[in-house]
């Protein structure tokens, strides 16, 4: 998304900064709005799923181990097989944002430049 795309709807859209060639904001806006991109704590949930709840620490919301991705939602099916980076609907500044990274033997949550075109974004219904 353009930085002027983003300054047109980012009241709408719940965007607080806008930047050029902003792939978290384009997610955001294929998702329909910030409220509708998973929160951290949603992905920590799915880590969980994922990597089984007993292999994740709470306090730190990082998991150990072998995923299993089997227990992901049927509509991740077209993200692909080994791993995941997938956006938050948090915002941490004009240029960063926050996701969760899945990776063969651990999920963490960090933050990434929002011109990052690589990281997925799934909306809050594909959780389900």
């Amino acid at each position: 998304m353009t930085k002027a795309d983003c300054e047109a709807k980012k009241a709408s859209l719940g965007i607080k900064n806008c930047r050029d060639n902003d792939y978290w904001a384009a997610a955001v806006d294929k998702c329909g709005g910030v409220q509708n991109l998973p929160t951290e704590d949603d992905l920590y949930e799915l880590a969980k799923k994922v990597y089984g709840g007993s292999n994740c620490n709470d306090s730190t919301q990082r998991c150990e181990g072998t995923p299993d991705f089997s227990q992901l939602p049927e509509s991740f099916s077209g993200l692909g097989s080994s791993w995941y980076r997938l956006w938050s609907g948090s915002e941490r500044s004009a240029t960063s944002a926050y996701r969760r990274y899945f990776d063969v033997s651990h999920s963490y949550r960090d933050t990434s430049n929002r011109n990052n075109s690589y990281i997925r974004a799934v909306c809050v219904g594909d959780l389900e």
